[in-house]
């Protein structure tokens, strides 16, 4: 007799669990996102030695020297070619020098588009491994930020990343000046280019 009656008992405790079960319910929701936008670069102004300035011969050099114009740090913005001071030299005659001034136009200056607030690294590359020349390139990163000034520039290291965070107007701006280094007699009244790389990634 007692053996029936725990047999019942457990059979009544299956009967209680079994509608409580049967209530349960799944519903599946949607997660979503969107990718951030890709990194633009645009060219402001290209970087150029000047017209007829490098005398092209072996083992010289020149330099585009640039930085912020001293009446410039406090601006604000897109740094504009008057806000930027550049100049050409050579300390073995390897070009013709131009006084440092904010009306030459020498350096390139690149901008980048993206993400305000976010950081973006940037790398400006070396031209190597040629016959004519090589090119080491130096200069400078600010802000496009309407509180930021330009008072305190980043500067670029030739083939390294260096980080910076893109202003709240969106955008960042590269202003590259650098060394010519000729490794061969080149012809006379010709012209000679070569392409660097800038590389943007958050």
């Amino acid at each position: 007799m007692k053996k029936n009656l725990l047999n019942k008992v457990f059979l009544g405790a299956a009967l209680v669990i079994a509608p409580l079960s049967s209530t349960a319910v799944t519903t599946s929701f949607t997660l979503a996102f969107t990718t951030v936008q890709d990194l633009q670069i645009v060219e402001n102004n290209p970087l150029t030695f000047g017209v007829a300035n490098v005398f092209g011969k072996a083992a010289t050099s020149c330099t585009v020297t640039t930085a912020v114009a001293a009446a410039s740090s406090a601006s604000v913005g897109v740094i504009a070619n008057s806000d930027i001071q550049d100049s050409l030299s050579s300390g073995d005659g390897g070009c013709i020098a131009i006084t440092s001034g904010t009306a030459n136009n020498l350096s390139g200056v690149y901008e980048i588009t993206g993400v305000a607030g976010q950081t973006a690294n940037v790398t400006v590359s070396s031209i190597s491994g040629g016959t004519d020349f090589n090119f080491s390139p130096s200069g400078f990163l600010v802000q496009n930020d309407s509180t930021v000034d330009f008072s305190s520039p980043v500067a670029i290291i030739a083939d390294n990343p260096v980080s910076i965070t893109v202003g709240d107007n969106g955008s960042i701006v590269v202003v590259v000046g650098g060394v010519v280094n000729v490794l061969q007699d080149l012809t006379a009244n010709t012209p000679y280019s070569g392409s660097f790389d800038i590389t943007a990634t958050y």
